[in-house]
């Protein structure tokens, strides 16, 4: 004997399941994390002005246009930056989690470098402070990355060099962020 499901139960499952399977995929997966309520203010769409280091003591002006926007709702921040520097296309992919209250941690993707970086910093008076260093037993070389919130319009992200073990700082990259509207 065969048995068969009546087609108004066929429908009513399969519309069952859709709902179902909707509402799963609306459910809120936000981080509890106390760091994105100082990053959670700086999503949107930002024209950048830059001032770029091209060696020792020389600087060049850039712009650019980058776009930030959240991870998993409140995990963190990404950057998608596109613009120019030294007359090429350059584009930054900038990522930046908190790892507890105060606690960040950056990785960046960069196109002039080709290169890949983790660093840690953490939120200390306002600011976002990252550090690299190249050798991590003596700290010789070190980059220093500052994001600064200056209000809801305008931020400042640079970055900074140090060959001496950090006791004297050099700009290597500026960067002024206007919010656009």
């Amino acid at each position: 004997m065969k048995t068969t499901i009546p087609n108004y139960i066929s429908l009513f499952l399969v519309v069952l399941l859709t709902a179902w399977g909707t509402r799963a995929q609306e459910a809120n997966f936000s981080c509890q994390n106390l760091v994105y309520g100082h990053l959670g203010q700086l999503l949107g769409e930002w024209s950048v002005q830059t001032k770029d280091r091209t060696s020792p003591g020389n600087y060049e002006t850039n712009q650019g246009k980058s776009k930030i926007t959240d991870l998993i709702s409140g995990c963190g921040i990404k950057e998608s930056f596109r613009g120019t520097y030294r007359g090429k296309d350059y584009a930054r992919e900038v990522l930046i989690i908190g790892k507890d209250s105060t606690g960040v941690q950056m990785s960046i993707l960069d196109s002039e470098h080709n290169s890949f970086s983790i660093l840690d910093g953490e939120i200390s008076d306002g600011k976002v402070v990252v550090y690299w260093y190249r050798n991590k037993e003596v700290k010789r070389l070190q980059s220093r990355y500052i994001l600064t919130v200056q209000s809801a319009k305008r931020f400042e992200f640079s970055s900074y060099l140090s060959t001496d073990y950090g006791e004297n700082w050099a700009l290597t990259h500026e960067r002024i962020y206007t919010r656009i509207e």
